[in-house]
């Protein structure tokens, strides 16, 4: 049994990954539920919502105002943080119309290192079922990877003479997605099979997957916010600058770049390869799931028309909107969609995905 104070594992439905902590510890004698609290910061989430949101005319309509009387019952009945923090989650999920806004109070510190702890763990034995699985796959007559590995001989399939494999793994940055597509292309295959299942990728590490399996610059990307969403999207993205995504490479990048512009077009570059390497000119499968998301998606958007790339699989979640935290009081914050990410003419991703 579970002492109070010990801290429960909140778990992926598989059961393999941790996704949190929660903390239970005894109401002290005489305490009563914060209320209060939880009104407050319901009623800061309007305000916040108003300053930063990509398109603050959305605070407007039936979905979000339903959203927002929502968070306040669910503030008036909660008992404790947990209690409020689902009933959060669970009024954006049934009311807004757009996706990843999520109200939370920051872990505490020992809670983060564990966390932490935690993510690295699991990022290094999905490193290692990856690497097992490009083994075998470049040699089908070594060994089965054992479950040590954390792969498992499904995940290593005998694929024909003359087909590369590359598996990208969470969080791989621009310079491990060129190392893996160079060891992939290395041996001069005629077909290239490329899995991005249940990852999920930064905006530049995607951008340059999409460069190394195409040899022009690929628009991916219509990033937009506040007065200027209208216009670009009337306009299909005509006439806005053209940016290289291997450029923006972190918030400040971004933000600065948007400030500059109000609306622009996120493209690839195949100039941004290492030194010598060139685009794979061969058929690519691209193997997707439904948990294939962030900077992902409009990358995929981008490669399903070319002829010689075929997505496989599920349909994308539709979440690729970027965020920022937002202090909403009381410790708690809320991350708010600042910018909205559309294919490059104006189509949605966000709450639609790929396929």
């Amino acid at each position: 049994m579970t002492s109070p104070d010990a801290p429960i594992a909140v778990l992926s439905r598989s059961s393999e990954r941790t996704l949190g902590y929660l903390t239970l510890r005894p109401a002290p004698e005489g305490a009563v539920a914060r209320a209060g609290e939880y009104q407050r910061v319901a009623a800061a989430v309007e305000p916040a919502l108003r300053a930063h949101l990509y398109d603050p005319a959305l605070v407007d309509t039936p979905r979000v105002r339903a959203y927002l009387r929502s968070l306040q019952n669910a503030a008036g009945v909660a008992q404790d943080d947990v209690e409020f923090a689902f009933g959060a989650a669970a009024a954006a999920a049934s009311n807004l119309p757009f996706s990843q806004t999520i109200l939370a109070r920051p872990l505490e510190p020992g809670m983060q290192e564990r966390l932490a702890s935690e993510r690295r763990r699991w990022d290094e034995a999905r490193a290692a079922r990856a690497k097992a699985v490009r083994d075998a796959a470049r040699d089908p007559s070594a060994a089965a990877p054992s479950e040590s590995s954390g792969a498992s001989a499904s995940d290593a399939p005998a694929l024909d003479d003359g087909v590369a494999l590359v598996r990208l793994v969470t969080g791989d940055s621009p310079d491990e997605v060129d190392r893996q597509l160079r060891q992939a292309l290395a041996s001069a295959p005629r077909a290239l099979i490329v899995d991005v299942r249940d990852i999920f990728l930064s905006g530049p590490s995607a951008a340059r997957l999409a460069s190394w399996l195409h040899a022009e610059p690929l628009e991916l990307a219509l990033v937009t916010r506040g007065g200027t969403r209208q216009a670009a999207v009337a306009a299909k993205g005509a006439g806005l600058p053209r940016v290289s995504w291997h450029q923006v490479t972190d918030a400040a990048a971004l933000d600065a770049r948007a400030t500059q512009d109000g609306a622009l077009v996120l493209t690839s570059d195949p100039r941004a390869l290492p030194a010598g390497a060139t685009p794979f000119a061969g058929p690519v499968a691209v193997l997707v799931s439904r948990r294939s998301q962030s900077g992902l998606e409009p990358a995929l958007a981008a490669l399903r028309p070319l002829a010689s790339v075929t997505l496989v699989g599920e349909k994308t979640p539709g979440r690729a909107l970027v965020t920022r935290p937002v202090d909403v009081g009381d410790g708690w914050t809320l991350r708010v969609p600042v910018y909205e990410v559309l294919t490059p003419t104006g189509g949605a991703i966000d709450r639609v995905g790929v396929e």
